[in-house]
C-alpha cells in the first residue's frame, strides 16, 4: 500500500523548485531508512518467526534511532573497500619509504608514487563519505 505525505503549502512558500525536489529526496530517503530500520527492530523482537507485523511503537523508536545518530544505515561495499584499502596501502607504502631503494630503482619509485596516490584517494573518499 502507497502512502502519501503532503507538506502544506505554507511550510514550502519559500523554497524554490531545485529546493523542493531535494526536499522530496531526502523525505522518500529518510522513510525508506525508517521502513528498513522499523523492520529490523520488528525482526529482532519477533521470537516465534510469525508474520513480521510493525507496531506504532516500532516506528517511534526507529525514528529514534535514526534521528538520533544510534542507527546508521549500511555503508556500501565500496567504502568498506576503501577504508580498508586505504589502510592496507598506507602501511605498505610506508615500508617502501627507503629512499637508498627509491633513489637506485625508478620503477621502484614509480611503485611507491603509485601507492602513495591510491592510498591518499582512498583516504579522502572514505573522509568525504563520513
Amino acid at each position: 500500500m502507497a502512502v502519501q505525505i503532503t507538506i502544506p503549502e505554507k511550510d514550502t512558500a519559500c523554497l524554490k523548485q531545485p529546493a523542493i525536489e531535494e526536499l522530496k529526496s531526502c523525505v522518500k530517503q529518510f522513510s525508506e531508512d525508517l521502513v528498513k530500520e522499523a523492520g529490523r527492530l520488528e525482526a529482532g523482537r519477533n521470537t516465534a518467526h510469525r508474520e513480521p507485523e510493525i507496531t506504532s511503537s516500532m516506528v517511534k523508536d526507529a525514528n529514534l534511532l535514526l534521528r538520533q545518530g544510534y542507527s546508521r544505515p549500511r555503508r556500501s561495499w565500496v567504502f568498506t573497500f576503501c577504508k580498508l584499502v586505504s589502510a592496507i596501502l598506507a602501511f605498505i607504502s610506508g615500508l617502501f619509504a627507503d629512499m637508498d631503494r627509491l633513489q637506485s630503482s625508478p620503477g621502484t619509485l614509480i611503485g611507491f608514487i603509485i601507492l602513495v596516490i591510491v592510498a591518499v584517494l582512498a583516504t579522502f573518499y572514505v573522509s568525504f563519505k563520513e
